[in-house]
């Protein structure tokens, strides 16, 4: 008896312990910036999903913290008829020392949150003059010397040491150069000169399409002072002076792409990518459909620029490519191109299939180097295909059934249409009438009905091919001739291309497929020139000819090198 209740308060105990580490992720602690400057403020928030009513435990933080404002919120969900509940912390801390400094864990009865670990650096050197300003501006831009149609970083500061009732800063807008605003602006605050200031940080991924001097025009703050201020640009407190600053105008030289990179250029920080058999069941068999599913990221490249993966095969294996779709995604740290791409594949016959798509050669711009980017090949085991079943010719299935004396039916009833009379014929001739009035109504009200379709779908057909026109434009003046060849792919579905068009057609293919830009970047003035030429030719034709319209840059799906 004695040991059976010591064995049941042990279970009881184990159980407890259980139960308790099964909630340890309850709280989770982080801050929004990390590592920071000294004399620069951080928000640390808690949460707390579930809370007991317990108030969290702050005075760990007096270590090495100031806590300079504290907040809370309370979030409830219901899903699926489940509800949830959670309440968040918000503390701004300043730091009191530089080093690694460790946010240790909060409290909240009996749990913990996680600890967090802080790099405090020392603050940049500042001139007097600027730290005696009420308002001044900071402009950086990394790298220093980029190559062309790679990322540069630009970080812009705006630091405010007086009450603003109103204000408005310009964005960066650099000649030849493509501009992505990398999410949105950042406030902290931090000290210059024994000075408080408010920081408002934006930062932009930057694109130089051309080599040589990149000029960043200076940008300009215009603001009014006010008697009190919350936030930024608050609109509420009382307007005073005006005031209108201008930053340092920055220049970049751009470098040349390398001569030993090849075609296309594709200067990245990383570039990754794989490939996968989207397959459901561990069978492949001959006449069935197979997808394989691409990706490739890119940091510090647009998706647009990225290639669409070449997919050799035999004779025996039958391409069926979706269109590539292309994102953005931006982060801190620049913009992130993505590429993914389905393609379906049906194997002919049986036997093994080896996929391996062809590398891509891509820049390193961190270490300066030429690398390729490999996918791991797929061997795939096709098997026959399941040929159909059938009876044999002398199966009891097929044996004709002979019929008995005593089962022969008796004689056919007289047809319905032979007792009326000419009652019968004249209600015929009647319903045959009253459809054909129907008939007659209801192809008059799709006829007008598609007189006004055909006049709708005719005005947004020529707002899409405006908007085409309008991003070709753009494609060409930058010089990227991947993405004017898909525009054109678009624009030309029912366009004969002819003449200058032709030839500037021809020149594309050859930059893109044959090698022959030799390094140099693409011009698409003549392109651009030659579509609007007979773009305006077109308008002032009255009749159309069908064509084919541009000549498919695409076999299979897929890109064909010029041979």
């Amino acid at each position: 008896m004695v040991n059976r209740l010591s064995l049941s308060l042990f279970l009881l105990f184990l159980s407890l312990c259980v139960f308790d580490n099964a909630f340890g992720g309850l709280i989770t602690a982080r801050v929004d910036r990390n590592p920071i400057v000294i004399d620069e403020s951080v928000t640390y928030q808690l949460i707390i999903n579930d809370p007991s009513g317990k108030e969290p435990d702050f005075s760990p933080l007096n270590k090495d913290f100031e806590i300079l404002a504290q907040g809370s919120s309370t979030n409830m969900q219901i899903i699926n008829g489940t509800s949830s509940r959670s309440k968040q912390y918000q503390l701004s801390l300043m730091a009191k020392r530089i080093g690694k400094l460790t946010i240790p864990p909060i409290a909240v009865g009996k749990e913990q949150s996680n600890a967090v670990e802080l790099i405090v650096t020392t603050a940049q050197p500042s001139g007097t003059t600027a730290g005696n300003q009420d308002f001044f501006l900071e402009v950086r831009a990394t790298p220093e010397k980029p190559f062309v149609r790679s990322q540069v970083l630009l970080t812009v500061r705006l630091y405010v040491g007086a009450s603003l009732a109103s204000g408005s800063l310009s964005e960066p807008e650099p000649e030849n150069t493509t501009v992505h605003k990398l999410g949105d602006a950042r406030e902290y605050t931090t000290t210059r000169n024994g000075r408080n200031y408010r920081v408002n940080e934006r930062r932009y991924a930057l694109f130089p399409q051309q080599p040589g001097q990149l000029v960043i025009p200076p940008l300009l703050f215009h603001g009014q002072v006010g008697t009190r201020s919350t936030s930024f640009f608050d609109p509420f407190p009382k307007a005073g002076a005006t005031k209108r600053i201008r930053s340092k105008e920055l220049r970049l030289e751009v470098k040349q792409k390398p001569a030993q990179a090849t075609l296309p250029w594709l200067p990245s920080q990383q570039l990754t990518g794989k490939m996968e058999l989207n397959q459901t069941t561990g069978e492949i068999r001959a006449g069935e459909p197979i997808t394989i599913n691409f990706a490739i990221n890119a940091a510090g490249l647009p998706a647009a620029r990225l290639p669409e993966p070449k997919l050799p095969l035999d004779k025996t294996v039958r391409l069926y490519p979706d269109q590539a779709n292309f994102e953005n995604t931006l982060t801190d740290r620049g913009l992130t191109g993505v590429l993914t791409q389905k393609i379906t594949l049906i194997p002919s016959q049986a036997g093994e299939v080896t996929l391996a798509p062809q590398p891509i050669s891509w820049w390193n711009t961190t270490t300066n180097t030429l690398q390729q980017l490999s996918f791991e090949p797929l061997t795939l085991q096709v098997l026959p295909p399941i040929a159909p079943v059938r009876a044999p010719i002398d199966s009891p299935a097929q044996i004709a059934t002979p019929i008995s004396p005593e089962k022969v039916p008796a004689a056919a009833p007289q047809p319905f249409w032979t007792k009326g009379g000419g009652w019968f014929w004249t209600s015929i001739v009647l319903a045959c009438c009253w459809l054909l009035t129907l008939i007659a109504w209801w192809k008059k009200g799709t006829a007008e009905h598609s007189r006004d379709f055909d006049q709708a779908t005719d005005t947004n057909n020529t707002a899409a091919i405006r908007t085409l026109e309008k991003q070709l434009h753009k494609a060409c003046a930058a010089g990227e001739a991947e993405a004017a060849r898909k525009l054109l792919n678009q624009l030309t579905t029912s366009q004969e291309t002819r003449g200058a068009l032709q030839d500037a057609v021809a020149q594309l293919n050859a930059y893109l497929y044959g090698g022959a830009g030799n390094g140099n970047q693409w011009d698409g003035t003549l392109l651009w020139q030659a579509w609007k030429n007979q773009h305006r030719q077109n308008d002032n034709t009255t009749t159309s000819v069908p064509s084919d319209g541009l000549r498919p840059l695409y076999q299979n799906g897929l890109k064909q090198e010029n041979r």
